[in-house]
This record gives C-alpha cells, sequence and structure tokens, in this order.
C-alpha cells in the first residue's frame, strides 16, 4: 500500500493573513444577555396553607400498640456453593452468623413467654 507524502511542517503566516481570513466571533457577555438564566420564585415568602399537624392514623397507632410486633423472617441460610473457601474477611458464614444472632435476639424480646430450657 502507497502512502501519499504530507508536509507536517508548521508554516506561519503574516499577521494581517490571519485576521482577514479568520475574523474573531466575539461571544456575548454574561451579565449583557437580554434574557436571565433563572427567575426569582414568586412563592418564596408565602406561608404555609395550614400548621402541622400530626397524621389522623398516629392516634389509632396509639391504641394499636398493645398488638405484638411482627418479627421478620429469619435470614436465609447461604447453600454451601455460595462460599469462595478463600478466606474472605467477610464471608457469607460470617455475614450469616451474624444476621442469624441478631434474628433471636429479637426473637426473644418480642417472645412474652420464655420457653423452660431442658
Amino acid at each position: 500500500m502507497r502512502t501519499a507524502h504530507c508536509d507536517f511542517t508548521q508554516k506561519l503566516l503574516p499577521f494581517n493573513t490571519t485576521l482577514t481570513k479568520f475574523p474573531l466571533l466575539r461571544t456575548p457577555s454574561f451579565f449583557l444577555q437580554p434574557h436571565r438564566m433563572a427567575e426569582p420564585s414568586r412563592a418564596a415568602n408565602a406561608p404555609a396553607p395550614h400548621p402541622i399537624q400530626p397524621k389522623p392514623n398516629a392516634l389509632a397507632d396509639d391504641n394499636n400498640s398493645n398488638k405484638p410486633k411482627e418479627i421478620p423472617p429469619p435470614p436465609e441460610k447461604p447453600e454451601p456453593g455460595d462460599c469462595c473457601g478463600s478466606g474472605c474477611v467477610r464471608c457469607i458464614w460470617d455475614i450469616y452468623y451474624e444476621e442469624l444472632e441478631q434474628y433471636n435476639n429479637l426473637h426473644k424480646r418480642n417472645d412474652p413467654s420464655p420457653k423452660p430450657s431442658s
């Protein structure tokens, strides 16, 4: 394959030639633009239409506070193939046992009748 001869040397042009061929384009100043970039909000100082009130369901929740809290399902046990076996700092088995301990503590706290240990 044949390549064409290219001349990559820099050519110097007289100053007046550059100005006549490529006139400088001036952009208008930001402060002299005819339109605003952001308009002030008309309702910036308007007062709130009503004072803040508690939700009507808040009183109903206080009456239902005697109901036992629903306990989430236990954490999902990882399968033997999920662990890479490379001795990671945060192994999935470590995370599982930490979550299981937190679940057991939550379950004991919410269980009103302790079971006798045998």
